[in-house]
């Protein structure tokens, strides 16, 4: 497990460096760049995946969280409340979710 997060560390490394050399050095647009590399990526993973689609989720707990109901509502809306809350106490309360307000204002 150590080793695939070493490669996934490294494999990020190289991309932002290729990213950061092709706004710098060679005068492209942030986003255009961005998205190309996302584009080039994806087609990476889809060759080494042989264009099949890895999961790591259990079936019964997708079962379970797709199917069951709380007061009426399915567990997934609980699960997206909390997120919704956890971000919202971060963006409002804490030193991070302020610099976030400032850089993105800027």
């Amino acid at each position: 497990m150590a080793t695939a997060c070493l490669i996934g560390l490294a494999v990020a490394v190289l991309a932002g460096f290729l990213n950061g050399f092709f706004v710098v050095k060679c005068d492209t647009n942030a986003l255009i760049v961005t998205l190309g590399m996302g584009t080039v990526f994806t087609g990476l993973i889809y060759w080494l995946a042989g264009s099949n689609t890895i999961v790591g989720v259990d079936v019964a707990l997708s079962k379970w969280t797709f199917t069951n109901k709380l007061l009426g509502i399915p567990v997934e809306f609980y699960y997206g409340l909390v997120i919704m809350l956890v971000v919202w106490y971060v963006a409002e309360f804490t030193p991070l979710g302020l610099r976030a307000l400032f850089v993105g204002q800027s």
